[in-house]
């Protein structure tokens, strides 16, 4: 009887050393996490290769976004698929919702603040040719950027910007007009 009773007291006070561990252990994670960030930035400064690079961007991208909150983090996610989706008025209030519930949380307002990039490209410019403008494009939009993209066809070399005003005013002024109309439908 002696033997069982040490037992169960020492098994009660293991659990209640656990228990009474788990507050102190939030701060430790956040070291932990600040400690793999620090890892990871110090192996993408020294590697080579772009495959390398791009998966360690990838777990930056992940650590970076998780908050310690599963709700935040549920928010956050559906957000994020939202935006790229291009559904931005549910994108919106659901990164709302999540600054509301966290306002401390500095990624849940990097994430709300999300700019839409126009890039123009002229055919005929030799130092910044078409096909680097579409690299550009692409690695925004795999990152689930909100990109337009226009080829605007032009003889008049690198300087084509400040020659042929008058369509890229144009595209512009479309792209600001959507930007300012998805805005005001999000009730902003």
């Amino acid at each position: 009887m002696w033997r069982p009773a040490c037992l169960s007291l020492a098994l009660f006070l293991g659990l209640a050393s656990v228990a009474g561990a788990a507050p102190s252990s939030a701060p430790a994670a956040e070291e932990s996490s600040a400690h793999d960030l620090d890892r990871l930035y110090d192996r993408l400064a020294r590697t080579r290769f772009p495959d390398e690079a791009a998966g360690i961007i990838a777990e930056i991208d992940h650590l970076r976004l998780r908050s310690g909150s599963d709700t935040a983090d549920l928010l956050l996610g559906r957000a994020m698929k939202a935006r790229a989706s291009s559904d931005l008025p549910l994108a919106l209030k659901l990164f709302d919702a999540v600054v509301d519930l966290y306002p401390d949380w500095p990624e849940a307002w990097s994430e709300r603040a999300t700019a839409r990039f126009l890039v123009i490209s002229f055919t005929s410019d030799w130092l910044y040719p078409s096909y680097q403008s579409l690299e550009i494009v692409n690695a925004l939009r795999s990152r689930n950027h909100d990109v337009t993209y226009c080829e605007l066809t032009s003889n008049y070399g690198h300087d084509a910007f400040l020659v042929d005003v008058a369509e890229q005013t144009e595209v512009i002024r479309g792209f600001l007009a959507r930007c300012h109309s998805e805005f005001r439908e999000a009730g902003r």
